[in-house]
């Protein structure tokens, strides 16, 4: 169940503000979800961070508006402020080297201070680079990819353009009267008629014509 202060810091407009949706986020992590007061305490602080209001973030002012003590109430005495921040810290740590480990900021209370510090996590900054890292390596690789089909098709019109290359026993002559005769299988068949080349059946016959 949420106390009554929660529900005022909801009210508050705070939406899109990347500070408060995370501290949204650790107040109901298990590190602080059964934690009335160290909710209270963080919501309070966090809210004095944004509007940029530190005089409200002071031991006195935490004591009075987030653990109900009396305006006059003195601190040196009543350690409650102290106690709970060094308490709120520990949780703070454990819950971003846990399961907010991936957050893009995290929230540090210096010593001797209650006003929250925000900065850019380390370990998502580095998550980040990598990730970039990455896209540019995908580009790259695509890019050499497309090189290399283009490259390859270039190679195969080249390659088609060569000639068969003959066998070094093949001597050289000057037409097809100047072959050598290796081997004959069979006997030329003789024809009553002048046969014809390939060329001109080819050309008289409508059937291999497309």
């Amino acid at each position: 169940m949420k106390t009554l202060s929660e529900q005022h810091w909801e009210a508050i407009e705070f939406e899109g503000d990347l500070r408060w949706e995370l501290v949204q986020r650790v107040i109901e992590s298990p590190h602080l979800i059964g934690s009335a007061r160290l909710r209270d305490f963080l919501l309070h602080v966090t809210a004095c961070a944004i509007r940029e209001t530190p005089e409200d973030a002071t031991e006195q002012q935490i004591g009075i508006q987030v653990f109900q003590r009396s305006p006059g109430f003195n601190s040196s005495e009543d350690s409650i402020v102290r106690s709970q921040a060094r308490l709120l810290r520990l949780k703070l740590s454990a819950y971003f080297n846990a399961e907010g480990a991936s957050e893009p900021l995290i929230i540090e209370i210096p010593k001797g201070h209650y006003l929250p510090v925000f900065s850019p996590s380390q370990r998502a900054n580095f998550a980040s680079e990598k990730q970039a890292e990455v896209r540019t390596i995908n580009a790259r690789i695509k890019s050499l990819a497309e090189n290399v089909e283009a490259l390859d098709e270039r190679f195969r019109t080249l390659l088609a353009g060569i000639p068969n290359v003959p066998h070094e026993s093949v001597p050289t002559g000057k037409s097809a009267d100047d072959n050598v005769e290796v081997r004959c299988w069979g006997q030329p068949p003789v024809f009553e008629f002048e046969p014809k080349a390939h060329w001109d059946l080819g050309a008289a016959s409508s059937w291999l014509l497309s």
